[in-house]
């Protein structure tokens, strides 16, 4: 499949985004999924188109992979002794070299945070398609399992790739399946309880009401009725109770949070297994993150590059820098590829907030609004021209301003002419427009005259 035709099936332009993408796929791949084609004639042709959005996506992501590793720039050499190749990393005249253990530790988050976005789509996508809380637990633990015996080939995969000796998928799933989806399965069983609970209770309201008719001699056929027409009242209440755990937005969270956390400790299963000890020091780095704002200017340079230091997997390192020192010349940009992380969407994001602000402040002055949307776009390495008109922008500020100060010369003029025409004509000298564009000042001053004798 060639990429142009991978866009087609995805239905989006050549140019789109990755969030874009994400998006295009998600969408389809609930359009297109089995369960709403059970028993439907169409059933193959959903299968043959699912298959379709699926290869498609994953030609699109590792195009855009493969362009961010050629965008990439790493410094590399090899030691003359040891053999083994150094990277070194650039970023505001400071150079990190790494370490062979973060180096090996990089290969497989790496790897871990490439399949990360897609299969969070995926088991959300799967999540929204089940009928019921009821057929969520009985079905979506199974899955699980399976997801998580393709992580672990994932990253098997990875291992011979790179030389390491690992075990098969499935006898890691087999031996820490519990360890790696102890989040998961917590919450599972929590909810599994939650329903048992509800369940039970229901069957016991049953048995209880059955018995009370019985002893009140409520046993007719007529008597049966009315309790059944009861309990499907109360079975009714109950299902409600079920929908409303299964459809909160925070019972998804956090089942994806757990899916998330499985697929991390796989990897650390993986790396153990390896005895490759290096690890981010999350704590070391939430520190610092915490306690920016009382360093001085200078100060902050070296304390964000700890952070990166401690835990280059934190998108909140990587938007403090943007913040604090922007991207130039693209050498945060490189440092976030090699480690896979996706900087543009921390920059798309900062973009949005920087319109927000253009917006807020051209109304009250373009100039600045425009000095400062510029600066900020700079320090991102990014051309404001191609988010913002600016040019546009200033011919609009221009033309309210001057269509308020033609308002204010209509009520002026009858007032005192002379001192309202040259008033305008200061105004529009300013701005630097051309008055004649906007008001042919005898005709306005002779409508406005002929208009007070109307009102006389």
């Amino acid at each position: 499949m060639t990429i142009s035709e991978a866009y087609k099936i995805l239905e989006i332009s050549e140019n789109s985004s990755e969030e874009e993408i994400k998006l295009a796929y998600k969408k389809l791949a609930k359009k297109y999924h089995p369960d709403f084609y059970q028993n439907n004639p169409l059933a193959d042709l959903a299968e043959e188109k699912l298959k379709e959005v699926n290869e498609a996506y994953d030609v699109l992501t590792k195009n855009k992979a493969s362009k961010r590793q050629a965008d990439k720039k790493e410094y590399k050499y090899e030691d003359s002794n040891t053999k083994v190749q150094k990277v070194v990393l650039y970023w505001q005249g400071y150079s990190w070299e790494l370490k062979n253990g973060i180096i090996e530790y990089n290969i497989f988050r790496k790897e871990i945070e490439s399949m990360m976005a897609t299969n969070l789509i995926m088991y959300e996508s799967r999540y929204k398609v089940y009928n019921s809380f009821d057929e969520f637990i009985s079905r979506d633990k199974r899955l699980f399992m399976g997801d998580i015996e393709r992580i672990f080939s994932t990253l098997v995969d990875t291992c011979i790739k790179n030389d390491y000796d690992m075990f098969s998928a499935k006898i890691l799933t087999k031996n820490y399946f519990n360890r790696v989806a102890e989040d998961y399965l917590y919450y599972y069983n929590e909810c599994l309880e939650f329903i048992n609970a509800i369940d039970t209770n229901r069957r016991n309201e049953k048995e209880w009401k059955k018995t009370k008719d019985y002893y009140r001699g409520k046993t007719s056929l007529f008597d049966k009725a009315v309790r059944g027409v009861s309990n499907m009242y109360d079975e009714m209440g109950d299902n409600q109770k079920k929908e409303e755990m299964y459809s909160n937005p925070e019972t998804l969270r956090l089942f994806k949070e757990a899916y998330k956390n499985a697929m991390l400790e796989c990897m650390n299963v993986i790396l153990e297994l390896l005895k490759i000890n290096y690890r981010p020091n999350e704590v070391m780095s939430d520190s610092i993150l915490e306690n920016i704002n009382r360093y001085s200017k200078e100060k902050r340079t070296e304390k964000l590059l700890q952070a990166l230091t401690c835990n280059p997997y934190d998108c909140r390192v990587y938007s403090e820098m943007l913040s604090n020192f922007g991207d130039i010349d693209n050498e945060l940009s490189k440092i976030a590829v090699y480690f896979g992380q996706n900087i543009e969407i921390l920059k798309k994001d900062k973009i949005d907030d920087y319109i927000k602000e253009f917006n807020n402040l051209k109304g009250k002055d373009i100039y600045l609004a425009v000095k400062k949307f510029k600066e900020k776009m700079y320090l991102l390495g990014k051309n404001a021209e191609s988010y913002i008109n600016l040019q546009e922008e200033i011919k609009k500020a221009k033309d309210q301003k001057m269509n308020a100060y033609i308002a204010e010369f209509r009520e002026a003029v009858l007032r005192d002419e002379n001192l309202a025409i040259n008033t305008l004509k200061e105004k529009a000298k300013e701005l630097e427009l051309d008055l004649e564009r906007y008001i042919n000042l005898r005709d306005v001053i002779n409508f406005e005259k002929i208009k007070k004798l109307e009102n006389m």
